[in-house]
């Protein structure tokens, strides 16, 4: 990205970051000296640096410091702002709720909340819609580009060269004069010749800034002797591997290794350390809450009902296959007779089972027997949104229909997931279509890992309350 473009996203994130300010001492001021009230200022100091933490975090969890300025269009712009907004909006009020925040006004946060989104709002306005198109229009902010070579790597960076806002094209160079009509690029000229179009590129007044190599380096009769010619103009050279039927490969993420390019494939963001970081800090958060406002007293009023109408363990402990294949000891609430509940003979649910009991049964009905599945969130073994965790026997039989359902295994298992949210809960009633009904299962899991974004988290969490709400006739 040039480096202009660059300082323009710092400063446009910090400029978001300074209207949070604004919009906090501007609600304070309201609040507290027009409408004069009592306030404890070391809270309110507390609270605007967690504001500016959580924001900060929000930022960085959707890259909204990273806006690659020339390429992201009014609406693309605008949609990462608003998602910034509602996951700072999250943080927020979880921060008030589990400090029990009663020290600040109510009022307070109304107006800041209000504040905050107007503002956010107008700046994107006036930043995508005004400032950015007038940036755009301003022909110092182009790079003068010449492609050497007119293959097929060739015609996919001139297609991406042509889209974008940041490069103006000044022809191509190559052995072979294949003229490339259709796109109406100019031709400059043979490779050998490079100098002498060099030369006459800046007789026309145009400062060349990068070239584009597409070609293998065997087109040249001294690759250090080309270097040369672009180092004494100042021209960036860019070297593209000839990999054009590769770049058609979904999940393709390049890094380097010293200075060799390396390409991966079925790389996908959950695997990064940093969203792992993010996902996990979530995951201990979000647990949290959940022991200290549910758990807590969920479990002790769940063992008095229990000691009365189902004597026995209040937990069902099963042996699940997690990250890596690791096994773990997965929690539940009871829900069956506890002859039934063994572990080792373990025969899956159907409908109408005589093994569960009527308290059980409203519990599976309610999905609060999964409740107790945070308590393997907050040890690491499991995470609020994955695949669903596989007993032993079933892993070993959907292997059977699959031969890469380990696949599965490179990412923690959830409480809940996309295929469950899909309707693919459990298996299939009729044994007969229980093959294709755990493939599909294994296709949306598998999509699920391949398209991991924290926003598809939150998305899946509010469509399983949704579902818990609206009654799920899978859970049985």
């Amino acid at each position: 990205m040039h480096e202009r473009y660059r300082i323009i996203s710092y400063i446009r994130f910090a400029l978001m970051l300074l209207l949070l300010n604004v919009a906090f001492y501007i609600s304070f001021y309201i609040r507290f000296k027009i409408y004069s009230g009592l306030y404890d200022l070391d809270s309110y100091l507390i609270l605007l640096l967690f504001s500016n933490l959580f924001y900060i975090t929000s930022s960085m969890i959707f890259k909204n410091y990273e806006l690659n300025v020339p390429f992201v269009d009014s609406l693309e712009s605008f949609k990462k702002t608003i998602k910034v907004f509602g996951l700072f909006l999250f943080f927020y009020t979880l921060f008030i709720v589990l400090i029990k925040g009663y020290m600040f006004s109510r009022i307070f946060h109304l107006y800041f909340i209000s504040f905050l989104l107007i503002f956010t709002i107008l700046f994107e306005f006036i930043f995508s819609l005004y400032l950015i198109p007038n940036i755009l229009k301003n022909k110092k902010f182009l790079r003068n580009v010449l492609v050497i070579g007119s293959g097929k790597t060739a015609m996919v960076i001139l297609e991406k060269l042509r889209s974008s806002n940041e490069y103006n094209i000044v022809g191509y160079i190559d052995n072979e004069d294949r003229s490339i009509e259709n796109l109406g690029i100019p031709y400059r000229g043979r490779i050998d010749e490079f100098e002498k179009v060099v030369t006459d590129i800046k007789s026309q007044g145009v400062s060349l800034d990068d070239v584009f190599i597409t070609e293998s380096l065997e087109h040249f009769d001294d690759i250090k002797d080309f270097i040369r010619i672009c180092e004494k103009n100042f021209v960036l050279v860019r070297f593209v591997p000839n990999l054009h039927d590769i770049f058609k490969i979904k999940n393709l993420k390049y890094d380097f290794f010293e200075n060799i390019p390396i390409f991966t494939l079925n790389a996908t963001n959950i695997l990064k350390i940093e969203c792992r970081i993010v996902k996990r800090i979530f995951d201990l958060f979000f647990s949290c809450l959940v022991l200290l406002l549910v758990l807590s007293w969920l479990i002790p009023f769940l063992w008095l009902l229990y000691k009365i109408f189902m004597p026995g363990p209040l937990f069902f402990i099963q042996d699940r296959i997690g990250k890596n294949n690791k096994i773990f000891k997965c929690y539940k609430f009871r829900t069956m007779k506890v002859d039934a509940s063994n572990n080792k003979n373990f025969i899956p649910t159907v409908r109408d089972d005589r093994r569960v009991t009527r308290l059980g049964r409203f519990l599976r009905k309610s999905n609060i027997d999964e409740l107790a599945q945070f308590i393997n969130v907050f040890l690491g073994d499991m995470s609020v949104v994955g695949p669903r965790a596989h007993a032993i026997t079933f892993q070993n039989k959907y292997k059977e229909y699959i031969e890469h359902i380990d696949i599965r295994q490179k990412v923690k298992p959830g409480i809940t997931g996309w295929a469950q949210v899909n309707g693919f809960r459990g298996d299939h009633p009729d044994d007969e279509k229980n093959s294709e009904w755990i493939r599909k299962r294994f296709e949306y899991d598998l999509w699920y890992i391949e398209n991991w974004s924290f926003w598809l988290d939150i998305k899946i969490i509010l469509l399983t309350i949704y579902k818990i709400f609206r009654g799920d006739p899978n859970a049985y």
